[in-house]
C-alpha cells in the first residue's frame, strides 16, 4: 500500500513535528484509507480545536499529540513490517512456481526422450540422463522450499 520511502518520508517529518501534516497526506490518499489514519487525522483535528478553543491545558494538548504521534507511528511501522512480509511471500511463491514448471519439463523431457530415442539402447541411455537430471532438480526445489520455511 505505502512504499518504504513513503513511510520513511513520513517519519521523517513526523520527527521535524509535522504529525498533523502526514496525517492529513495519508487521509487524502482516497481509496481505501484505513480507518486507523481516518480516527488519528479526527483526533488531532479535534485536539487543535480545543488548542485554539481553549479547553485544555498545554500539558494535556502534548499528551494528547504524543499519544496521536506514538499511534501514527505504530501504524507506519506496521505497514512497512507488513509490506515486507508481502515482498517476502511473493518470492517463495515465485520461487515455487518456477521449480514446479522445471520439475514438470523435465520430466515430460525424459518421457519424450524415452519414446523418441527409442533405438538400441539410445533410448534407455537419454531417458536415465533425464531422470538424473529430474531427481535433482526435485531435490534443488525441495532445499529452496526448506530454506524458506525456515527463514
Amino acid at each position: 500500500m505505502y512504499s518504504k520511502e513513503d513511510i520513511q518520508a513520513h517519519k521523517a517529518s513526523i520527527a521535524k513535528g509535522r504529525t498533523a501534516q502526514v496525517l492529513e497526506e495519508l487521509a487524502q490518499l482516497g481509496g481505501d484509507t484505513p480507518s486507523e489514519i481516518i480516527l488519528l487525522n479526527n483526533r488531532i483535528k479535534e485536539l487543535n480545536r480545543n488548542k485554539v478553543n481553549g479547553i485544555l491545558a498545554n500539558e494535556e494538548i502534548e499528551l494528547e499529540r504524543i499519544r496521536i504521534t506514538h499511534s501514527l507511528l505504530l501504524f507506519l511501522e506496521e505497514t512497512n513490517l507488513s509490506s515486507k512480509k508481502n515482498d517476502e511471500v511473493v518470492l517463495r511463491k515465485s520461487t515455487q512456481s518456477v521449480g514446479g514448471i522445471l520439475s514438470i519439463l523435465i520430466l515430460s523431457m525424459s518421457v519424450l526422450g524415452y519414446l523418441f530415442f527409442n533405438q538400441e539402447g539410445v533410448a534407455l541411455k537419454v531417458g536415465m540422463y533425464l531422470l538424473m537430471l529430474f531427481g535433482f532438480s526435485m531435490l534443488c526445489f525441495n532445499l529452496i522450499k526448506s530454506t524458506d520455511s525456515v527463514q
